[in-house]
């Protein structure tokens, strides 16, 4: 697993609705893809969910589409670095 950190403007929209910006990924560096989005808040900015890759349903150069709500996102587990890093090394 690796987090990798992405300093962009890219928009994150759910079901047609900018809900905030995409901050990082999370990769399993055996399989080579990526498995985890990084989605910071558009109206909480110190606020980072992981969501599953699978709830995209498009992107192009500056934007990633979700099929959840901007409240669905919100019930996904918050981004902390230090949780998901001591976990990994737990494993």
């Amino acid at each position: 697993m690796a987090i990798i950190d992405v300093d962009s403007d890219a928009a994150v929209y759910c079901r047609g609705q900018r809900c905030g910006k995409l901050r990082g990924f999370i990769t399993d560096e055996e399989k080579g893809r990526i498995t985890n989005l990084i989605v910071e808040l558009k109206d909480q900015p110190e606020r980072q969910y992981i969501l599953p890759v699978a709830l995209t349903e498009a992107t192009n150069d500056r934007r990633v589409y979700l099929i959840i709500s901007g409240e669905e996102l919100r019930t996904y587990p918050e981004f902390k670095r230090e949780i998901i890093e001591a976990l990994h090394e737990a494993s």
